[in-house]
Parts: C-alpha cells; sequence; structure tokens
C-alpha cells in the first residue's frame, strides 16, 4: 500500500513538473530571479557574498579536478573563471572594508536570469 501511495506522489510531482515546463514554454525564454536583495551589515554583506564566490571557486575546481581525471587534460574555461573569480573576491574585500571604516552599511541586488536556448 506505502508502494502505491509513493507511485501516486510521483505521478502528482511528474504531473507538476509537467505544468511547469508548459508555462515556461508559454513564457518568454528567459526568466529572472532575485537571489539577493536588502540591506546588510557588511558582515553579513562579507558572509553572503564570499560564501557564494566560494562556492563557484570549488565548483570549477571541481571541472577542473573531474576533467583532468577523465580526459587527462584541464579545463581552461574553468582556469579563467577561477581567476576572475578571485580578482571579485578581492575587490569586494577591499569594498566592504571601506564600508565598515566608514560605518557603512551595503545594499546588495542580486539577481540571476535564465534563459532556455
Amino acid at each position: 500500500m506505502n508502494n502505491n501511495h509513493e507511485t501516486c506522489n510521483v505521478t502528482k510531482n511528474n504531473e507538476k513538473m509537467t505544468q511547469l515546463s508548459e508555462k515556461i514554454d508559454e513564457q518568454k525564454h528567459l526568466m529572472e530571479f532575485d537571489l539577493i536583495k536588502g540591506e546588510f551589515s557588511v558582515e553579513d554583506a562579507r558572509e553572503i557574498l564570499l560564501h557564494m564566490i566560494q562556492k563557484k571557486i570549488e565548483f570549477h575546481e571541481m571541472k577542473i579536478f573531474s576533467n583532468d581525471v577523465r580526459f587527462g587534460k584541464s579545463d581552461d574555461d574553468s582556469i579563467n573563471r577561477i581567476e576572475q573569480l578571485r580578482k571579485s573576491k578581492n575587490q569586494i574585500n577591499m569594498l566592504l572594508k571601506g564600508a565598515k571604516e566608514a560605518g557603512k552599511t551595503i545594499r546588495i541586488n542580486s539577481s540571476t536570469q535564465i534563459e532556455l536556448l
């Protein structure tokens, strides 16, 4: 009986995914999401932003490792992206240091656009 309930849930989830997919097809193929929005203390802004950048760096490091193990070659796009992310991280640190010294708070508006190709 539990198996039937699970099958029913899977069917319902599949129907919801199909409905979502149909809605996306009906809409523009570009959607935007506000991921970070608000005013933050310097410490909270640092935690949010640097954590996000660090996760992106780790993602690309794993891509490099995976590419090396599977194909015996590096992933130049990921290497370049890590370099860009590290530069951004340094710039953000400098900006936040100045904000802290000036007693400022931080407003962050970060949206992500997803385009269906």
